[in-house]
């Protein structure tokens, strides 16, 4: 009879009418509308026994569903949203669900490592909605928002191993990209070449609980920046959980290796592609930006030359003073005493990671080879005036660089040199002309040691952020690097082959 209360698998069902059941939006606390089921008796019963009825529920709970979720006479269990389920969601609350539009479910075990689009990774099973993973669109990893996570059991998986040495688990029916496109894992075959991507980063580590910047720190500050940060909450006490600390731990980095930053304006140089991603990081941080473009002559041992130059600059004097705050050199970089801040030093592995990699990204020679097929070691190099150069400074700030790539696996050396460089170079403008000089300099150069295991722990643990080309070649280098240890070198191609 209506208004009839029964209990079918556990769930609390109300007989609207004949063949016509509803769960109470009170049921659960994340339930935003009812749960109807169309079903006979004996139907019914066959959906209790299943994930059915608590599949429609879940179905409640999406933002912006429109007054039930309902389910057909034919529903069954699904992958999240029950077969025959069927919901409405609002235009501009709502969402799409991958499991009421159909698709097909293939699963990985708990313990397999995900990528996050900030370079650590996780257990999947540690995954939720509404965070962030790399995955593969248009040939790159890019971020993408996690909508479902959910389990099943599974008797048997498969075991995918490349020549290279990567390793996959997983389900026979899970996709995996080939030369052909995308192929479930049992349609694989003996030495089909397969997709891979050899960069792993590192563990996620929740940041310790301390105050980079504290309320005394703001009194530093002018009223009107004082105003700004905190518009974009990055004002003191600035906390190392501060959701935005990642993307200032980048420009951060990036910065010191091929930026400015003075009086209001912050300006990066580089690529104009990767202008593109500094640009996006920094619209995280509330601010916008500009990317601009122009040619410069150049003369040099009597070569002339013209290059285009690109840089990114953001005319806010809030996130100057920021900057500052935090430790960058207010001078000259090279006549500073360039040291790694000390609250960058008390971050976990992923944020250094961060700082590294843009800086790398800036300063960080590519991956080539000598010979073909033995790798240089990658450096940083700083030249610094012997005339205008400080007792200490340089050296130091590379040894710190050292220290902090013992933490990745990552073994290096400094070295020092002294040499005699021709200055550049005639830039001509309507206004100026540079003539050509030479002066005495100083060579600091942090080197990492170019045997095959320990680039590839650099170029697969840190990386390079905010370079393109350096981090193509980077994992291409891991790739090649692993295949020539795992097959005979006779006969193995060039690195420029290879690519």
């Amino acid at each position: 009879m209506k208004g009839e209360r029964e209990r079918k698998g556990g769930v609390p069902l109300k007989k609207i009418r004949e063949d016509v059941w509803e769960v109470p939006q009170t049921y659960k606390d994340y339930m935003r509308v009812p749960a109807r089921i169309y079903a006979a008796e004996g139907l019914l019963e066959k959906m209790k026994g299943d994930l059915t009825l608590q599949q429609t529920i879940t179905v409640a709970s999406l933002p912006g569903i429109e007054k039930y979720s309902l389910v057909m006479p034919d529903g069954h269990q699904g992958y999240g949203f029950p077969i025959g389920g069927v919901a409405a969601t609002d235009f501009e609350e709502g969402v799409i669900s991958p499991g009421g539009v159909g698709y097909d479910i293939n699963c990985l075990p708990a313990k397999t490592k995900v990528l996050s689009p900030l370079g650590y990774w996780v257990e999947i099973e540690s995954v939720l909605p509404g965070e962030e993973v790399a995955v593969l669109r248009q040939g790159q990893a890019k971020p993408t928002e996690v909508v479902l996570a959910l389990s099943r059991a599974e008797r048997s998986l498969v075991r995918v191993r490349t020549a290279a040495g990567f390793e996959l688990r997983l389900t026979k029916d899970h996709p995996v990209l080939t030369r052909a496109g995308m192929k479930e894992a049992r349609n694989l075959s003996l030495g089909e070449a397969v997709g891979v991507h050899p960069f792993e980063g590192v563990e996620f580590e929740a940041p310790p609980r301390f105050e980079i910047l504290s309320e005394k720190d703001e009194q530093e500050f002018s009223r009107a920046v004082r105003a700004e940060l905190k518009k974009r909450r990055l004002a003191p006490p600035l906390a190392a959980e501060n959701a935005k600390l990642p993307y200032l731990v980048k420009i951060f980095g990036y910065l010191l290796g091929d930026g400015t930053v003075c009086d209001k304006n912050v300006v990066f140089y580089g690529e104009k592609a990767d202008l593109e991603e500094i640009k996006k990081d920094i619209r995280v941080l509330g601010y916008a930006g500009g990317i601009y473009e122009r040619e410069r002559n150049h003369r040099l041992k009597g070569y002339e030359f013209c290059t285009k130059e690109a840089c990114l600059k953001v005319s806010a004097r809030s996130l100057a003073e920021l900057l500052f705050a935090l430790g960058y050199p207010r001078g000259k970089k090279e006549e500073e005493d360039l040291r790694i801040p000390e609250w960058l030093l008390r971050l976990p592995k992923w944020l250094k990671r961060l700082f590294l990699a843009s800086f790398f990204g800036a300063e960080m020679s590519k991956s080539k080879t000598l010979n073909g097929y033995n790798f240089f070691m990658p450096e940083v190099k700083r030249s610094v005036n012997k005339s205008r150069e400080r007792e200490k400074g340089s050296d130091e700030f590379l040894s710190e660089l050292q220290e902090m790539l013992t933490e990745f696996g990552v073994s290096s050396t400094v070295s020092v040199s002294e040499e005699t460089e021709e200055t550049e170079e005639t830039e001509k403008t309507e206004k100026t002309e540079k003539t050509e000089e030479t002066e005495e300099r100083r060579i600091y150069r942090l080197l990492v040691k170019a045997n095959p295991e320990n680039l590839v722990r650099l170029l697969s643990r840190v990386g390079y952020e905010y370079n393109r080309e350096r981090r193509r070649l980077a994992l291409a280098a891991v790739v090649y690097t692993r295949l020539k240890r795992a097959r005979p070198p006779f006969g193995f191609v060039k690195f420029e082959e290879f690519l």
